[in-house]
């Protein structure tokens, strides 16, 4: 903490236990919260730093890992908070008032260091205004950019969640030749040798599920004219219940690849 001013205040945030005001983390170096308060840079400045220390690390991989992904920060009190909106929490199965935060990171598997971030607004809130605000998939669109400009001579593998495993989105990666894995939910249709299913009507079927010791296994499908790869994982809990979850990739790999990343 006493070589980088800009790692200050995300060092604090890391190790602080409990609830991160201001004044919580000034007690790990017994600073005032308004002391903690200018530690903390402009997002821009911020990302810069992380940017370069991501550059540097991995600058000697062969293959990175892009993850995007979005979390609701609570702030059900809140009244006048400045882009603060009603979202649906799939924890508690209600909608609840937060900021919802999109993240974009790099791991290679091992670290994982954030490139960008941005905010999605609920409904309401556009609705209110006549600015246009970006969309989840053109906030996607642009960290995918950045990461490039980042390593544009490293092989780059984009994972996402269900959230993005849109036709547009899908589409946008495909024509770039973009390697992407998404999470893909099971009541979708799709077209596997030559006839249209909903990927979960695909279990029973023979040589599709994976059995025995296998984990995964991947066959090939269309879904709106785009040729997938999908993946159907089988998952076994504590309680040695079995249940299958699937995947889709821009891509060709063995199942295991798909299941690991």
């Amino acid at each position: 903490m006493q070589i980088s001013m800009i790692l200050k205040y995300p060092i604090l945030t890391m190790l602080s236990i409990g609830k991160k005001s201001f004044e919580n983390m000034g007690q790990l170096i017994e600073r005032s919260g308004d002391t903690v308060a200018r530690l903390l840079n402009p997002s821009a400045i911020s990302l810069v730093e992380s940017r370069f220390i991501c550059k540097s690390m991995f600058k000697k991989r062969s293959k990175l890992f892009v993850i995007i992904d979005d979390t609701l920060i609570k702030k059900i009190h809140s009244k006048f908070m400045q882009g603060a909106g009603m979202f649906f929490d799939t924890k508690i199965g209600k909608r609840i008032m937060a900021y919802r935060l999109v993240a974009g990171i790099i791991t290679d598997g091992k670290f994982a260091i954030p490139i960008d971030c941005a905010y999605l607004f609920a409904k309401e809130l556009i609705d209110a205004t006549n600015r246009k605000f970006p969309t989840k998939d053109e906030i996607a669109e642009n960290f995918i950019r950045t990461a490039q400009k980042l390593f544009p001579d490293i092989k780059l593998i984009i994972l996402v969640d269900g959230l993005y495993a849109t036709v547009n989105f899908l589409k946008w990666c495909i024509d770039r030749k973009i390697s992407l894995e998404a999470r893909m939910h099971s009541n979708r249709v799709v077209k596997y040798r030559g006839k249209k299913i909903k990927i979960k009507n695909l279990l029973p079927i023979d040589g599709i599920s994976p059995c025995g010791r296998q984990m995964a296994r991947t066959i090939s499908v269309v879904w709106y004219e785009m040729k997938l790869e999908l993946t159907i994982v089988r998952r076994i809990d504590k309680n040695d219940d079995e249940s299958f979850v699937f995947q889709i990739a821009t891509y060709k790999a063995k199942p295991s690849e798909h299941l690991n990343n």
